[in-house]
Order: structure tokens, then C-alpha cells, then sequence
């Protein structure tokens, strides 16, 4: 009888463990994707709106021949897909509203405020660093894109040199 508990006991100990393995994978996942990732603040209509740029290259399950990107806008400003335009290094890019059910979502942290579309280069980049213009409807802006993590652990040789 004492084999028969100790086995059930068992049983749901690791039934237990195991969801929170998955769960636990899809916050390390989430917050990799916050890593690459960068911020743009602007005004639209009189309202204080944040666009974050997340690069989800390094973090994709498969690895992709385009360059991928996810644009979220906080809160949402319910602008349409073809007022937005995207260069990245001069070169136009290809913009899709994202479904509620996308895939890419188990990669970037999901809000109901917010409003999400797919980036994509048809080429991969070869710099660490990109120039992108991002016009909002009649809002325009430069941004210098790192692809490389932003770590908030990186320390260099030089302990006295700030980096973030």
C-alpha cells in the first residue's frame, strides 16, 4: 500500500513541475525578446504614445532568412497598417497587422492597449547596427537600431565606464 502512494505522490510531483517548466520557458522567452528591443516616444493627436521596435531574430524557433521585427504601439492608436512606413538601411520594408492568435506573441509580452504588426526585410542585414526611418501617419523619425542584446548585465574590462 505504501508503493502505491509513494508512486501517486510521485506522479504529481512531476505533473506539478512540469507546467511550470513551459510557463517558465515562455517568460525566459518574453524577456530575451525584451533585450532587443527599443523605444520611441511621440505625440499623436495630443496623446503621449510608445512605439517599441523588438528584434526577434535571435529568439525565433527557427531561424529566418528575413529580418523580423514586431512594431507595438502603447496605448492603441488604431492607425491603419499603410500609414505606417518603415526603411530599414533605405530599404522598404513589408508591414502586417498581427492576428490576436499570432505566433509571434509568445514572444514579445501581449496587452490589450496595445496594438502590434509584423516587420519584415526580405534579406538579412549583416550590421549590427541599423538605421531605420519610421514615419507614423505625417510623424516622422531616425532611429539607429542595435541588433546586438542590451543586456543590463554587460560590464566591460573598464569597471568605471558606464554603458547603459
Amino acid at each position: 500500500m505504501k508503493k502505491v502512494y509513494m508512486i501517486i505522490f510521485l506522479t504529481l510531483i512531476f505533473t506539478a513541475c512540469s507546467n511550470k517548466t513551459q510557463e517558465q520557458s515562455e517568460i525566459n522567452l518574453k524577456s530575451q525578446t525584451l533585450m532587443y528591443a527599443q523605444k520611441i516616444n511621440f505625440n499623436y493627436k495630443d496623446n503621449r504614445v510608445v512605439a517599441l521596435l523588438s528584434y526577434l531574430n535571435p529568439v525565433l524557433d527557427e531561424k529566418s532568412q528575413k529580418e523580423v521585427f514586431v512594431l507595438s504601439f502603447l496605448p492603441n492608436i488604431n492607425i491603419k497598417q499603410e500609414q505606417i512606413s518603415i526603411l530599414i538601411d533605405g530599404e522598404k520594408t513589408n508591414i502586417k497587422t498581427l492576428d490576436q492568435n499570432d505566433e509571434l506573441f509568445k514572444y514579445i509580452i501581449k496587452s490589450d492597449y496595445a496594438s502590434y504588426y509584423k516587420i519584415t526585410l526580405n534579406e538579412l542585414v549583416q550590421k549590427p547596427i541599423l538605421k531605420l526611418d519610421l514615419c507614423f501617419e505625417n510623424q516622422c523619425s531616425e532611429l539607429k537600431f542595435q541588433k546586438i542584446s542590451k543586456s543590463v548585465y554587460y560590464r566591460s574590462e573598464d569597471a568605471n565606464k558606464q554603458h547603459n
